[in-house]
């Protein structure tokens, strides 16, 4: 249908005015917009770097300069200690290890150039043990990202510490002997005894008394040998 104004009809020999100026005007704007749509693809964003690159450029000169270890002790089961740390720059913060007897407890993060650490662990067995702390440089950037430097040095202190056992409770040990030969003094023998050695809180203090062995004996001058075997094993942890 034409589009036509009735209050002004076109003059004689004019031409028809266009169909729907309107629609025309919507349609051309329209077609530029998908041309400019469908325009260049832009270009593929630039590969990040790789973890490895990335962590030596952020790590770069970062050390533990400074690790100690101000005390550490147990008490009534719980082990705790404190110390300071120092790290170069780059870095700005430490990340730190803390093992017991060569068992990962736990790690920790602390942030600045220079600080203090602390550790706590219970329940622990009375007893020695060996505890200790390995430190690495650390960065923190302005985004949040973490990095540990775990290539560039690092420090770690080693100490023993040691916390009586309550009085009174003793490893029991179980001893076997089993003896047999033609030469022992009453043929085969089998043996069972027990005993009490060192103090303890729990079986678990113990465990380091376990033995076994075997061998052959001389029980007569002269002649005769006797082969045994030879079990020791701790049973409880308990009072004499």
């Amino acid at each position: 249908m034409d589009f036509q104004n009735p209050m002004f009809p076109p003059e004689p020999g004019a031409p028809p005015m266009p169909i729907n100026p309107i629609r025309s005007s919507l349609c051309a704007l329209l077609t530029g917009l998908v041309l400019a749509a469908c325009g260049p693809v832009p270009e593929s964003p630039e590969v990040p770097e790789t973890l490895g690159v990335a962590e030596a450029a952020m790590c770069s000169s970062s050390a533990v300069t400074s690790l100690t270890l101000s005390g550490i002790s147990t008490y009534q089961g719980e082990m705790a200690g404190a110390g300071t740390y120092a790290v170069s720059y780059p870095a700005n913060a430490v990340w730190l290890v803390f093992s017991i007897d060569g068992v990962e407890q736990s790690q920790s993060r602390v942030d600045g150039g220079t600080g203090t650490w602390f550790f706590s662990k219970a329940p622990v067995s009375c007893g020695t043990h060996t505890f200790s702390v390995t430190a690495r440089p650390m960065v923190v950037a302005s985004n949040g990202s973490l990095t540990i430097c775990s290539g560039n040095p690092g420090q770690t202190i080693t100490q023993s510490v040691t916390e009586p056992c309550p009085a009174g409770k003793k490893c029991l040990i179980e001893a076997h002997s089993w003896e047999c030969g033609a030469w022992c003094q009453a043929g085969c023998m089998d043996n069972y005894s027990y005993y009490f050695t060192t103090a303890c809180n729990s079986i678990a203090d113990c465990a380091g008394q376990e033995s076994h062995s075997s061998g052959s004996n001389d029980y007569r001058p002269g002649g005769g040998i006797c082969d045994y075997t030879y079990d020791q094993v701790p049973v409880a942890c308990d009072y004499p």
